[in-house]
């Protein structure tokens, strides 16, 4: 007799997502929190990897779990959700940057020094100003912990604000 083949992957796979799964609002907003506190506490270490991993949890708070709980969430807690949406987003797109300016800093490491100097110098005093004044207009609108950022690179670099 024959045994059936199967994947034990798969099912171990759908398995740890129900056994993740809040038992209800409460459990739902506590580990949300904590997914959001350990995501700031630790991004600046993460790769490509472990982004992947943490936009397939956040997709599981934003959008599948939410849904479940969402006719029981106060505008209070509908707020403080919205909240981590824009800080995920924030998160995520400060490693995205960090990652454009690497590849930008390996393809100068090759440039001509002469022509990039002249380039850099031009950008600094056609658009320089302009840039930062549209990050920190950006920063004041988003606020918080953006804005804050924002606030101690321009005192590091002694730029008015």
């Amino acid at each position: 007799m024959k045994m059936k083949k199967f994947s034990f992957i798969p099912m171990l796979f759908v398995w740890m997502l129900c056994a993740c799964a809040p038992a209800n609002k409460e459990a739902y907003l506590a580990d949300y929190k904590e997914f959001m506190n350990n995501l700031a506490d630790e991004r600046k270490d993460y790769g490509d990897v472990q982004w992947k991993k943490a936009k397939a949890q956040f997709k599981l708070y934003s959008d599948k779990w939410y849904n479940e709980f969402e006719e029981e969430l106060t505008t209070g807690e509908r707020l403080l959700l919205a909240g981590y949406e824009t800080k995920f987003a924030y998160f995520y797109a400060a490693y995205e940057a960090r990652e454009a300016i690497d590849d930008v800093m390996q393809s100068l490491r090759g440039a001509d020094r002469k022509s990039l100097r002249a380039t850099i110098q031009e950008y600094v005093e056609k658009d320089l100003d302009d840039d930062l004044e549209d990050l920190y207009d950006e920063a004041k609108e988003i606020g918080g912990e953006t804005l804050e950022i924002v606030e101690e690179l321009f005192d590091e670099l002694d730029i008015k604000h």
